[in-house]
This record gives structure tokens, C-alpha cells and sequence, in this order.
């Protein structure tokens, strides 16, 4: 099976992100981090608030803070 690269503008902050999450213990960190992560591979708000069962706010926060 191959896996089809699709480009994005947030191509750097999509690598520098998964690098981080590849090394962080922490729960809560790799959370924000893939959630930030999620919303630049395109996933709206209100999805990644319901896939990760977080509030609203925090998602804002953690994206504006990344």
C-alpha cells in the first residue's frame, strides 16, 4: 500500500510537530500537539474538540501558543 503525500502550507509546523510528539512523555503535551496538529492537516475545530474531548478554548489557546 502506498501513502499519498499531499503538500500543505503547514508542511513545517506538521513535521515540527510530530517530531516533538515522537519524543514527549508527557500526556497532556503530546495532547495540545496533536491537536495543533490535526487543525494544520485541515481538520476543523470542531472536530478535533470532539475527537480529542477537549474544550473549545484550549484548542485556541494551543494553536496560538504553537
Amino acid at each position: 500500500m502506498s501513502q499519498v503525500i499531499v503538500e500543505s502550507p503547514y508542511t513545517a509546523q506538521i513535521a515540527e510537530l510530530q517530531a516533538f510528539a515522537s519524543k514527549e512523555r508527557d500526556g497532556r503535551q503530546l495532547k495540545k500537539a496533536v491537536a495543533v496538529k490535526l487543525l494544520y492537516q485541515g481538520y476543523k475545530h470542531e472536530d478535533v474538540v470532539e475527537i480529542l474531548d477537549v474544550a473549545m478554548g484550549s484548542l485556541t489557546n494551543w494553536k496560538t501558543l504553537w
